[in-house]
């Protein structure tokens, strides 16, 4: 019996610690979700309300090279909005001949908007995502313009890059 009660207790410990662990809300308090994948670099500090102009609705830019995910949802009440981003892959030694060097292949970048239904709306970026069968070209800076109103959820993520993106609205 005393068996049986340890076991309930552990396990209502840890329901606790999860349930506590997803009511806490993102620190920038866009509401949306930052996966901090480990990556070869320190962290850098997340976007506050604080470090946006007018007419942000996200900024980033890294430090150093970083594997990140960020999901932001947009409420586009005055069109249009814009996404800008410029990204540096990791450069390699090419196989062979180490004077010369290339973008690394684990280096990609990828911007997402999905609408309301969560149908794709536009997308672009850089190198081949991990996990995905097509690839973007290796463009360093681009750009995504959505002109409709509506509520979209903006997909960031990349691998191995140094980047500076930010999304505004009402250009």
């Amino acid at each position: 019996m005393k068996r049986r009660t340890e076991t309930a207790v552990a396990i209502l410990f840890g329901v606790l610690l999860l349930a506590a662990t997803l009511a806490t809300a993102p620190p920038w308090g866009g509401g949306g979700t930052v996966d901090d994948t480990p990556g070869p670099s320190t962290p850098t500090p997340l976007p506050t309300p604080a470090m946006l102009s007018a007419g942000e609705v996200f900024r980033y830019t890294s430090d150093d090279f970083e594997n990140r995910t960020f999901t932001v949802p947009v409420d586009l009440t005055t069109p249009p909005m814009e996404i800008e981003y410029t990204v540096q892959p990791r450069l390699v030694a090419r196989t062979g001949d180490s004077s010369r060097l290339s973008p690394s292949p684990d280096s990609w970048f990828v911007v997402r908007v999905f609408d309301g239904e969560g149908d794709l709306v536009a997308e672009d970026g850089y190198g081949l995502p991990a996990g995905e069968k097509g690839s973007f070209g290796q463009k360093e800076k681009g750009s995504i313009t959505v002109y409709a109103s509506g509520r979209y959820t903006v997909d960031i993520r990349f691998n191995e890059m140094i980047v500076d993106v930010i999304a505004t609205l009402g250009a």
